[in-house]
């Protein structure tokens, strides 16, 4: 399983990719610190593994992976090559799966891309450049087979439906994984490594100080 951790600049993306991997990684409190993916393993733990080990007695013993991205901050408009926009997207779309960190810590020796701390907002400002990033491949490629199909090429009949539908989604600024699917129609959207499709955990990453006490705004507004 290969796994992305996503979110605006200085939301904390190396330091949560750290504490999972153990991997020293290069943190600075200024945007883009993170250019290219830091890229770090790590075993996961099973105990069932070894009890079905001491039976057979193999000679190795392998256990399951994650692979873990921390991929270069997230700005406005990076669907339309802002920032590190395109570069950001593409390492992303190899994922199997999204972890979003959101900045909720309070810090002002620590910028914010937006001038405020607002996790919402954050939160839709990532999934807006991912929705428009989908749409953009969705749009293009059902324009390609539209053609081939309504001129007889019935063998396109699920990715034409499926693309036909997700941009009917994506045009509503929800997300595909959230609608009810049918099978064929996830198989074509995961041939076009859509990112709407993918499992997503949102991490809201708050300070040591606030560990203990009363949420932060940040906090209550997630």
């Amino acid at each position: 399983m290969e796994i992305g951790i996503i979110g605006l600049p200085n939301a904390g993306k190396s330091t949560l990719f750290k504490a999972l991997t153990g991997n020293e990684v290069h943190i600075e409190a200024f945007p883009f610190s993170t250019v290219n993916p830091n890229i770090g393993v790590v075993a996961v733990p099973d105990e069932r593994l070894k009890l079905i080990a001491d039976v057979i007695k193999p000679d190795k013993v392998i256990p399951a992976f994650i692979k873990f991205y921390d991929i270069a901050g997230l700005v406005k408009g990076a669907s339309k090559g802002e920032g590190l926009g395109n570069k950001f997207l593409s390492e992303i779309r190899a994922t199997s799966g999204i972890v979003e960190v959101v900045r909720c810590f309070r810090d002002e020796s620590v910028a914010h891309v937006e001038g405020n701390i607002d996790p919402v907002r954050d939160i839709e400002i990532v999934h807006l450049e991912i929705i428009m990033s989908d749409l953009e491949i969705v749009e293009r490629n059902l324009e390609k087979i539209s053609h081939a199909y309504k001129s007889g090429k019935k063998e396109l009949k699920h990715e034409y439906e499926a693309l036909t539908f997700a941009k009917e989604v994506l045009n509503k600024g929800k997300w595909l994984r959230d609608e009810k699917l049918r099978n064929e129609w996830i198989n074509v959207y995961k041939n076009y490594n859509l990112l709407t499709i993918k499992p997503l955990i949102i991490v809201g990453n708050i300070g040591e100080d606030e560990l203990i006490g009363e949420e932060t705004e940040g906090m209550k507004k997630l």
